[in-house]
């Protein structure tokens, strides 16, 4: 008889009514239009101007400081969101899979897609960032393991990815390169309407792993503030891949049953006193959540002859499920001011507090059987 499998379903988690009773009660706010945000210009880089740098993309990971990509003496690539939704990414395997030499590491039987990696380096030694503050550190032991960042490219402004050893600048981390990751904020919302308001949202769904993913963001300017928030929601199941065997152990090729859910909420609030100086506090909430039936962990391990020639010792895993939950909040202050006048002896300043809590649960069911066999006393359960 074969052993059916059902794929498990959850609940969604509670941040996501949260930020969706976020939206709702949202207010379209009017008034004259807010002075524009901290901007790098060519001028503030001593560029000449003309036409030949109009379309000249402009890092600040490379250097930590704003210069042009032709300019830093490391590999540096930047995908857009215009480039983000022209290949219509649906999560972060989609979003490097044009960039030479970086993919990001996944697991098929449990967790799913990982950390990135940067020409066959990886895990903490791959430095991941959203909006400069960098993510937690990945753990690995058995089945267990901890990503290091969870985040939903629709909130995503552009992205950032050195491939070269950043240690000087950021540390051991950065060994074999930094992903940047960085989030959007009012003016990238208006910018889109040219307008004091703006409300959106979309609905996707990606047959790959049967997902339907559910977005809305609203933003608005009032004098010199601006605000905006992000909210999005996600159920779906595990991504399929070429395998055909279903076999209910570990020989099974195909996906395992899984089930999945999680939310994302993102709001901003901006403060600028002038085109030089932007004041920014950010607000971040990141909820997962799966149930995995790991039909290919079901194993038999021999421990070899135990009481006597013959005589075997095995093992047998009958039933492997996994509960695995994954949770961030992150709130930051941050400001960025330049100077007016571009003579004095410091031409920028740029500081950051912040404060994040990541919290992973991993929990797993094991039903194993202990079986003797062979030799004088024949097979045993």
């Amino acid at each position: 008889m074969r052993e059916s499998v059902s794929s498990p379903r959850l609940h969604c988690p509670s941040v996501l009514l949260v930020a969706l009773g976020l939206l709702l009660p949202m207010t379209i706010l009017a008034g004259e239009k807010a002075v524009p945000p901290v901007q790098t210009t060519n001028a503030d880089l001593d560029t000449p101007a003309g036409p030949d740098w109009v379309d000249e993309e402009i890092t600040v990971t490379a250097t930590l400081t704003p210069r042009r990509v032709a300019d830093t003496p490391v590999s540096v690539d930047i995908v857009t969101v215009q480039e983000i939704e022209r290949q219509q990414a649906s999560d972060s395997v989609d979003l490097v899979q044009y960039l030479p030499g970086v993919y990001v590491d996944q697991d098929g039987s449990r967790l799913g897609s990982n950390g990135f990696n940067i020409r066959g380096i990886g895990g903490n030694r791959v430095l991941t960032l959203i909006d400069g503050i960098p993510n937690a550190e990945q753990f690995d032991f058995g089945p267990l393991k901890i990503h290091q960042y969870g985040v939903d490219l629709g909130m995503l402004a552009r992205v950032e990815v050195v491939r070269s050893a950043g240690s000087a600048l950021y540390g051991s981390d950065a060994l074999g390169g930094v992903v940047s990751l960085v989030t959007k904020g009012p003016d990238d919302y208006l910018a889109l309407v040219d307008d004091d308001a703006y409300v959106g949202g979309a609905l996707g769904y990606d047959g790959r792993s049967d997902e339907t993913r559910l977005r809305g963001a609203f933003a608005a300017k009032r004098d010199s503030f601006g605000f905006s928030i992000f909210a999005a929601t996600w159920q779906g199941d595990a991504r399929n891949n070429q395998g055909r065997s279903d076999s209910l152990d570990a020989s099974r090729t195909s996906p395992n049953p899984q089930g999945r859910v999680g939310g994302q909420l993102l709001g901003k609030l901006v403060w600028s006193r002038s085109p030089k100086s932007s004041t920014q506090l950010t607000v971040e909430g990141f909820d997962s959540s799966s149930e995995t039936n790991v039909i290919s962990g079901r194993t038999v391990q021999s421990l070899g002859p135990m009481f006597g020639p013959g005589i075997t010792y095995d093992i047998v895993t009958d039933a492997f499920d996994a509960d695995d939950q994954q949770s961030r909040i992150r709130l930051s202050l941050s400001q960025s001011r330049q100077s007016s006048t571009g003579d004095g002896w410091i031409d920028r300043i740029d500081w950051r507090i912040f404060s994040v809590r990541d919290r992973t649960q991993q929990d797993t069911v094991e039903i194993r059987t202990t079986t003797i066999g062979g030799g004088f006393f024949g097979p045993l359960i």
